[in-house]
């Protein structure tokens, strides 16, 4: 049988005693994860950022140099401990920490392998005995310490020059046992028995515990009756017993030495009493015996000890104190250590920093080991005592240490302190020995002090200091010893601002050593390099530091690396210092900096030849083309120098002096060729001011000039003699800021032809001619043109037309010389390239051309042109088409492609989007991308970074492209496009013209600049200005042939002026001259320049014959000076409209006068011409299209008169005719004239009328006495109208051919006169002439005298006025009245000529201001149109007749109208203000009393609203919209409204209409509204408009937006408006005195998102297509916002509390509600400067919207809404409050939520009243911008360990154990 096995029961029990202990373990955890602040997330490794170019490399290849030998430390931070994958490695982690701990256990046990070191500290209020850290001894009592113990937080750790080896100690068990069983201490076994080691006493604290042999804690001390005096009571006990009686047992003591005492005071009484044997029988009083063990409180215990340990007995004043036992192998428990209290010796050498009597080490450490304190987190500042010499690497790397003294170490090893962000303080004593400084020591560190480095200091290791982002300053101290400054030593040292080398020697300064990896953050501005000398440096020293601005570089003699300055932009000034002569550095080394006044400075020679520096910086070129400066001191003045490279390449030196005197220019390029010379406006920042003589002696440069441009705004003086002599200098700019030019300054330029003069910055009085030097520009040349703007008094324009200034050719000594010719620029202001020359007889500066057509067509001929367009191909370049954008780059990519496929002669090419294109298309595919985008940049090889494959296909053979020419006319590189298709603006004018072109989609390259538009209607539109007297250019060529041969002959122009083909009239303006194709109808006559469209003659004096003859298109001439124009000057200018004529030749309705004065000095005129276009109606010129000519339209027609004119050559007078011949010849659109009133009129002279086909009625005065032949000639009669002329004079001398075709007149005159004659002889049709019948009567139809007969046309006089009718003249005629004028029927006067058979003429009369009847008469005029206007009760004169004393309203003027009517409505935007004023300013009203005549004014102010408004009222200084229904007659017309009365009855009811937002009140304390001292505000978009008084506060606000808008802003350009928001849609201004308009600007609004909210009652979904924002909150209330300024008001929601009835919250805008809210955030505030406020009314209605619930007792909305648009910038600085008792503001307990990204307030209204949300902008809080909570915020790991931790804790806790059965 077998034999049966027993089953343990399982331990159920201890297993879930263990999860659950395991799982509260867990939860604690959790609970302190949660608990940890979260650090700042800053990374100190930047290199991320670093600039491509100077990335510091990792030093050797990552690995520093040093031992790594320290077993007792993980060999690597915990976070390197990783998996392949990334993750963290926790199983690797864990073996060597356990390795780490071994080594540590297994040397602890050996002193000769390690030894701790011990520390007494102070942690959460418990006392600590602990190791500090472990050292190896080293031998000779040396030590290097290996591993710090950062277990409790430490102040200062001192690595002193001891290290503290072990503390008295006295283990808390042994202190006990000592009072309690000291024998214990003594013997091998305890009590019963018990094993004595589970004490774990160590013999040292065995030493501690022993006591004095006396005082063994277990003697008894005994005190009796005998230890004190019989005879005297004195305790005759030792005083060391008596201290143990009276310190632990002093009651005791007392009581029994009490009692000690009466015993023998008893016994001495009886004895002395002589009973001694009673006395010896007395009872003896007991004794005290006590023992140490019998001290039971434990200070007296403490105490005890203290006194009596045989070494703390020794050092008094020192006390235990109980610390926890950390030591490692330490006993449990703990101990108690001996804490001094101040009265320990001074000189003991037995106590510690914190008073703790500890054994100290007499072994010094001398080295830190490497990652001895690594990533410690518990110490704050670390004191290197001064025997330590050696920092090893990584010795404190990533340690949060504070501070750090280095104290005496020699070296600091690689990465020492690598990645200590907490350390800002490094400390190096004075007389530190440090010499090297490790690779990275301190690299990203957090110095933010000072560093001095000391004198001794020879090497600072690669990145020693490396991303020290707060270091600011660094010093080192002088010393002898040569100095080595590592690559990338400072680098990434952003906010390093000072380095002082003082006077340190260095052998290198390595590269990269104080470069930045980005300009963020750069604070250095001045950098000085070593003064005791500089072996070498590499490159990039101090790349990237472009806040860098002056370099000081004191002892280098070699060649500075070409990167030091890489990227400094900012840097101004480099300066080498004199020992510095033989420095050099690369042309490239300033090629990025930008500063326009950078400058070199340093030594002018070197050696006797000019210095290293010096000519270093005259091949020194910059990225931006700009010359760099060098500065240097000689004779105690400062000169510049300069070198300038020429867009040809060539590279000049310039020199200037401190004056800004330019003293020298030399070429640095040799043999060019032929240059142009640009003189620079600066050396750099010195501004060129004059170039002095002798400026240009170099004769290589001398010989190669070929041109001159002297820029604007720089040079003032050119210098005499400057320039003289230059035999190839040809043209010559002169900028817009020279003044002065000296004498000869271009003398001796023989071949110099062109000078431009730019227009004057000082205007043109800055150049006069006396500024102009004698001789300046005797060129000894044949001939010279100025070109420059023509201006009187202006230098270059007076000296060029003076008559006698004259061009002497040397080789023609008796020829007289050419003048200097003058022309205008292409882009002057006055006057467009004309040409102009003074007449060397007259003096006269005569127009000789002007810009035609023709010249921009032939551009090539001129170089402002050329200059022009060489300019445009540049801006299209590199201005517009010089872009990334994804258009352009897709043409230049796919341009590439396909040029690359045609170039390797491919049969098919399929492009990036998938179009393929085979051979045969691919030139046209390139060509449809060929543009300005193709540009020399991109031909220039950068065409193949656009190829799809990334590079250049192989190059083919050049027989590939032989016969296969690219367009670009390329065989491997395309040209750029302007080489191929040079800029000519004249295509693109043609493409303009072009209609089956689409001008508007051609892309800008093609289309017309601005500038070119100016240049055609220069063309077009010729300004000749003031300073040109002529333009008589035949009669200047016969009189200076010198000049004309010289600048004119065989130019274009000259064909005008010399051919006569096609009848063509040589002229400036008339000749022959082909404007157009043969085909163009533009042109009918190759003759006259049929392009021009206007003339301005501005001061030309004389108009020659037929001047303008066959100008087609032109349509306007000026002529404001003339004083004499010659025949028909305008003949055949049929589409002329406009002429301006001057006083001696006015012009009027298109009829050109000639005044002059009769005998009597009376005005008088002489007709010159008429236009051809007066009476067309089409002539777009309302005065020219009358089609008649008569008195009552030409006012000068009374006043023609002929004129005698002395013959030109004084031999006689000839009598001008009033009317010129030819004067009207060819106005065909004339249909009648009456010349009637021409009394003067004696002659119609040839060609007067000729061919003026439309006339039908001709009307000559009784004066014509003479018509001369052809006057009235027909040449086309087939087109001409029938012509009937009425002559008045009786015996007129009509020449045989006046009239021709004869049938095509009829002749009208008085029978039996020379006209009669003259047609029956020639037979002409005659009618003979009446007499006309005229009466005169007065007002009440009383007729003034007998009938009167007049001749048609006869005009009244005041003379000639029946004497009857005179009578109206006389005073008082009509009472209450004076005479005005007479009227005809017909609405004539007596001053208009008799056209009418019974005319009927009526007196006319005005009030002359008396009463009517004993009345005065009130008239109303209206505000905007002056009319007058009357209602009912008023005459026929729209007076009222008030009786005086009394008022309109007085029932004594009978039923007037009160109030009066309201005047009608404009169409101006202007409304009634219901407001009169009298005609002296008074207010008037109904009630006024009236006691004169008296006119009284309607005021009227612009519509406010949104609507139409005509009238209204005005409230509290804010006018509301209405519109007028009715209205009062107004004379002549009526505005506005529909009448609904007559004229004596008018009804005046008006009604206000409502516009969208109610206007805003003035909260001015004034309501009564004047329109006197008013002006008007006009809000455009909103609500406000109104008359306001200056100084009243105006409230306006925005209109609700649009669907898809929301408002953005208010702008104003009214003067003295200073508005309190611009954002707010609602704001503030003071009125100001003036008018003022503002406007609310809206913009796109964002599209709302349709909104799920959940507010717990049901819910609701944003209803996002509602615009007025109406959204449900929680089923049973919603928000409907009407007020403007909120976007996504969808997102509103409201919860009613206290009721469940169904509501609708309404939040809108009130004038009330906004006043109430400005009040009460005034009496907040006191001022609303800083307030930015919304203001709303909220308004509680039923579920139907409609009732406003008035009774809210007991009911409250918790309203969310987005926050304002005007203040969702400011966050959580918003606000809620509400109005409550009229004016005061009520805080609500707002908070912040977001929905879908939209910041929402939430606020509680427990009333409702006006609300507002405001911020106080004087008083944000700092980081609360934008408080509120955003979705998608990152989530700190720390939550995700905290989160699972405790989900784990749960799950242990609750996890239940299966029952395991025991198997048998």
């Amino acid at each position: 049988m077998a034999k049966k096995t027993t089953v343990k029961k399982p331990k159920r029990r201890l297993k879930k005693t263990v999860r659950r202990s395991f799982a509260v373990v867990l939860m604690i955890t959790a609970v302190v994860v949660a608990a940890i602040p979260v650090p700042e997330n800053l990374a100190v490794d930047t290199r991320a950022d670093d600039d491509p170019v100077i990335s510091p490399v990792a030093y050797e290849e990552g690995t520093p140099t040093g031992s790594t030998n320290n077993p007792y430390v993980l060999p690597k931070p915990e976070s390197e401990y990783k998996k392949e994958d990334g993750t963290a490695d926790e199983t690797a982690l864990a073996a060597a920490k356990a390795a780490v701990e071994g080594n540590i256990m297994d040397a602890i046990n050996d002193p000769s392998k390690l030894v701790p070191t011990e520390i007494v500290t102070p942690y959460g209020g418990n006392l600590y005995l602990t190791w500090q850290f472990l050292y190896e001894p080293t031998g000779n009592k040396t030590g290097r310490l290996v591993k710090y113990n950062d277990e409790f937080p430490a102040e200062l750790v001192n690595l002193g020059l001891q290290p503290n080896r072990s503390y008295f100690n006295v283990h808390q068990n042994a202190f006990n046992l000592y009072f309690n069983n000291p024998d214990y201490l003594n013997t091998d076994k305890g009590p019963e028995g018990e094993e004595k080691e589970t004490i774990k006493l160590s013999p040292g604290q065995m030493d501690n515990l022993s006591p004095t042999s006396l005082f063994y804690p277990t003697n008894k001390i005994s005190y009796t009756y005998r230890d004190v005096s019989k005879a005297t009571g004195e305790v005759l006990l030792d005083e060391e017993t008596i201290h143990f009686f009276e310190t632990y047992f002093g009651g005791d003591y007392d009581t029994y030495t009490k009692e000690f005492k009466t015993y023998w005071e008893e016994y001495k009484k009886l004895e002395q009493e002589g009973q001694k044997d009673a006395a010896d029988a007395m009872t003896k009083p007991g004794s005290l015996e006590r023992a140490a063990s019998d001290i039971n409180n434990e200070t007296d215990r403490k105490k005890y000890f203290c006194e009596h340990n045989r070494i703390l007995s020794r050092l008094p004043g020192y006390n235990l104190e109980l610390a926890s036992d950390r030591r490692l192998a330490a006993n449990e428990g703990s101990v108690y250590v001996a804490h001094g209290d101040g009265n320990v010796p001074a000189d003991s050498n037995y106590k510690d920093v914190g008073g703790y009597l500890v054994e100290q080490d007499d072994t010094l450490i001398t080295s830190i080991a490497y990652r001895a304190f690594a990533d410690v987190h518990n110490v704050k500042n670390i004191q290197i005592d001064q025997y330590v010499r050696t920092i090893e690497r990584s010795a404190f790397q990533g340690a949060d240490i504070a501070s750090v003294d280095i104290g005496n170490a020699i070296t600091i090893g690689d990465r020492a302190f690598y990645g200590c962000k907490s350390l800002k303080e490094v400390t190096f004593s004075d007389n530190s020995p440090t010499a090297t400084i490790g690779v990275e020591a301190f690299y990203g560190s957090g110095i933010n002090t000072k560093l001095n480095l000391p004198k001794h200091v020879s090497s600072v290791g690669h990145g020693a200091f490396a991303y020290c982002l707060d270091l600011t300053e660094m010093q080192f101290f002088e010393t002898g010893d040569a100095c080595t400054i590592g690559d990338f030593a400072f680098y990434g040292d952003t906010r390093l601002s000072t380095v002082n080398f003082a006077r340190t020697v260095f052998q290198k300064i390595g590269k990269c050593a104080f470069a930045i990896a980005a300009p963020s953050g750069d604070t250095m501005t001045d950098f000085h390099f070593p003064s005791e000398g500089l072996e070498s440096m590499d490159d990039y020293v101090l790349a990237n530091r472009r806040g860098l601005q002056n370099v000081y570089i004191e002892n280098y003699t070699r060649k500075v690396p070409v990167n030091t300055f890489y990227n400094c932009f900012g840097l101004k000034r480099v300066e080498f210092s004199d020992k510095c002569g033989s420095a050099t550095f690369d042309k490239e080394l300033f090629k990025d900096v930008t500063e326009d006044d950078f400058r070199v400075y340093g030594p002018e020679l070197y050696s006797g030849q000019p210095s290293g520096p010096r000519t270093s910086t005259w091949d020194a070129i910059r990225t931006d083309g700009k010359g760099i400066t060098y500065v240097y001191e000689k004779d105690g003045q400062l000169y510049y120098e300069m070198a300038l490279e020429s867009e040809d390449g060539t590279r000049y030196r310039y020199a200037a002096s401190e004056d800004g005197s330019l003293i020298s220019c030399a070429l640095i390029t040799r043999n060019p060729g032929m240059v142009d010379l640009v003189i620079p406006e600066k050396i750099g920042d010195i501004q060129i001011k004059n170039i002095g003589t002798g400026c240009f002696k170099d004769e290589d440069l001398r010989a190669v000039i070929r041109s001159i441009t002297i820029k604007n705004n720089s040079i003032s003086t050119i210098g005499d003699s400057v320039f003289r002599d230059l035999k190839n200098l040809k043209k010559v700019r002169i900028g817009d800021s020279v003044t002065n030019i000296g004498a000869n300054a271009f003398a001796g330029c023989s071949k110099l032809y062109d000078v431009y003069f730019t227009k004057p910055a000082g205007g043109y009085e800055a150049l006069k001619r006396e500024n102009i030097g004698e001789n300046a520009f005797v060129t000894t040349g044949d001939h010279l043109t100025f070109h420059g703007d023509i201006v009187e008094g202006y230098g270059p324009f007076e000296l060029a037309t003076d008559k006698d200034n004259l061009l002497r050719d040397p080789d023609r000594p008796t020829f007289p010389g050419v003048n200097i010719c003058y022309q205008s620029l292409w882009d002057s202001e006055q006057g467009t390239h004309l040409t102009v020359m003074p007449d060397q007889k007259t003096g006269e500066v005569t127009l000789l051309d002007y810009p035609k057509l023709q010249d921009l067509e032939n551009l090539t001929r001129d170089d402002e042109l050329q200059d022009f367009c060489r300019d445009m191909e540049e801006y299209y370049y590199y201005t517009v088409y010089n872009t990334d954008s994804e258009a352009v780059n897709t043409m230049r990519r796919e341009y590439a492609i396909i040029h690359n496929a045609w170039r390797m002669v491919e049969a098919s090419v399929t492009l990036p989007g998938g179009e393929t294109i085979v051979a045969d298309d691919m030139e046209d595919a390139m060509e449809m991308r060929y543009g300005p985008w193709i540009n020399p940049a991109y031909c220039d090889g950068g065409w193949k970074t656009y190829l799809s494959d990334g590079g250049e296909t192989a190059q083919a053979s050049i027989g590939d492209f032989l016969f296969k020419p690219l367009i670009a006319e390329a065989a491997t590189d395309p040209k750029p496009y302007f080489e191929a298709h040079p800029y000519n603006f004249m295509d693109n004018y043609n493409n303009y013209l072009d209609p089956t072109i689409d001008y508007d989609a051609l892309p800008e390259y093609k289309q017309v600049p601005q500038k070119v538009w100016n240049f055609i209607h220069g063309t077009q539109d010729v300004y000749v200005p003031a300073g040109v007297d002529s333009i008589d250019v035949i009669s200047y060529m016969e009189q200076n042939s010198d000049n004309y041969n010289k600048y004119i002959k065989n130019s274009p122009a000259d064909t005008m002026y010399t051919s006569t083909l096609g009848g063509a009239v040589p002229g400036l303006f008339s000749g022959y001259y082909k404007d157009y194709e043969d085909d163009d109808d533009r042109e009918s006559a190759v003759k006259g320049n049929d392009t021009i469209k206007s003339v301005i003659l501005t001061s030309v004096t004389a108009i020659p014959d037929y001047a303008f003859d066959n100008c087609e298109q032109l349509s306007r001439v000026e002529m404001p000076a003339v004083k004499d124009v010659g025949k028909m000057p305008f003949r055949d200018c049929k589409n002329l409209i406009d002429l301006v004529g001057s006083p001696d030749y006015p012009a009027e309705r298109g009829i050109l006068y000639e005044k002059h004065k009769d005998a009597d000095g009376n005005d008088r005129y002489r007709i010159i011409e008429c236009l051809l276009a007066r009476g067309r109606a089409s002539s777009g010129n309302a005065e020219l299209s009358v089609n008649t000519i008569s008195s009552a339209t030409d006012s000068l027609i009374p006043f023609l008169c002929e004129v005698c004119e002395t013959d030109k050559d004084g031999d006689g007078v000839t009598l001008l005719p009033a009317i010129a011949e030819g004067a009207f010849e060819g106005c065909e659109d004339i249909l009648s004239v009456n010349l009637s009133d021409a009394q003067w009129l004696k002659t119609i002279p040839k060609n007067a009328f000729k061919d003026c086909n439309g006339i039908s009625q001709m009307v000559l005065p009784g004066s014509v006495n003479k018509i001369a032949d052809d006057a009235f000639l027909r040449t086309n009669p087939a087109n001409a109208a029938l012509m009937n002329v009425t002559i008045y004079g009786r015996e007129v001398d009509i020449a045989d051919s006046a009239f021709m075709p004869r049938d095509k007149f009829i002749i009208y005159s008085y029978e039996d006169s020379a006209s009669q004659r003259y047609a029956d002889r020639h037979g002409i049709r005659f009618e003979p002439l009446d007499a006309f019948r005229v009466w005169f009567y007065d007002y009440d139809g009383t007729m003034l005298g007998d009938m009167v007969t007049v001749d048609k046309g006869y005009r009244f006089t005041e003379e000639t006025i029946p004497a009857a009718a005179k009578v109206v003249y006389e005073t008082n005629h009509r009472s209450g009245y004076k005479f005005d004028k007479w009227m005809s029927d017909d609405g004539k006067t007596t001053d208009d000529p008799i056209e009418n058979d019974m005319t009927v003429f009526v007196a006319q009369y005005t009030s002359d201001g008396t009463l009517v009847d004993g009345k005065c008469s009130v008239q109303f005029v209206h505000g905007r149109t002056g009319q007058t206007f009357s209602g009912r009760g008023a005459d026929d004169n729209d007076r009222y007749l008030i009786v005086p004393g009394t008022s309109f309203a007085d029932p004594l003027n009978g039923d007037l109208p009160t109030p009066v009517p309201s005047p009608n409505p404009t169409e101006d935007g202007y409304s009634f203000l219901n407001e009169f004023r009298t005609d002296t300013g008074e207010v008037w009203t109904p009630e006024t009393i009236i006691n004169r005549n008296m006119t009284v004014l309607a005021l009227f102010g612009q519509n406010g609203g949104n609507g139409n408004t005509s009238g209204g009222s005005t409230s509290s200084g804010s006018t509301s919209g209405g519109s007028t229904s009715g209205g009062s007659t107004s004379r002549g017309s009526t505005s506005g409204g529909s009448s609904n009365s007559s004229k004596n009855s008018s009804s005046n009811k008006s009604s206000s209409s409502s516009s969208s937002s109610t206007s805003s009140s003035s909260t001015s304390s004034s309501s009564t509204t004047s329109a006197v001292g008013q002006f008007t505000v006009f809000v455009e978009g909103g609500s406000g408009s109104g008359s306001y008084s200056p100084g009243t506060v105006v409230i306006i606000s925005c209109y609700m937006p649009a669907e898809g808008m929301r408002f953005e802003k208010w702008t104003t350009e009214s003067n003295g408006v200073a508005l309190a928001s611009t954002t707010m849609t609602t704001t503030t201004f003071t009125m100001p005195a003036n008018n003022v308009t503002v406007k609310a600007n809206y913009v796109e609004a964002p599209a709302t998102p349709t909104v799920a909210v959940n507010t717990g009652g049901g819910g609701g979904t944003g209803n996002t297509g509602n615009n007025t924002g109406t959204t449900n909150g929680n089923g049973s209330t919603r928000v409907d916002i009407d007020k403007p300024g909120i976007s996504n008001r969808d997102l509103a929601t409201a919860n009613t509390n206290g009721s469940s009835d169904n509501f609708i919250v309404k939040i809108s805008e009130t004038d009330e509600a906004t006043r109430a809210v400005a009040a009460a955030l005034t009496n907040k505030y006191g001022t609303l400067d800083n307030i930015l406020y919304y203001a709303m009314d909220i308004s509680l209605y039923d579920s139907t919207g409609t009732t406003k619930i008035t009774d809210t007792t007991g009911l409250s909305v918790d309203i969310t809404i987005p926050i304002p648009d005007s203040l969702v910038a400011y966050g959580g600085n918003n606000m809620a409050g509400a109005v409550i008792n009229g004016d005061q503001l009520e805080s609500l307990n707002e908070n912040f939520t977001t929905i879908n990204g939209v910041p929402c307030i939430r606020f509680r209204a427990e009333h409702f009243s006006p609300y507002t949300i405001y911020v106080d902008t004087g008083n944000l809080v700092a980081g609360e911008l934008d408080v509120t909570p955003k979705t998608g915020d990152p989530i700190h790991p720390k939550w995700f360990l905290s989160l699972g931790l405790a989900c784990l804790s749960i799950i242990l806790f609750l996890k239940k154990d299966k029952k395991v059965k025991a198997k048998a």
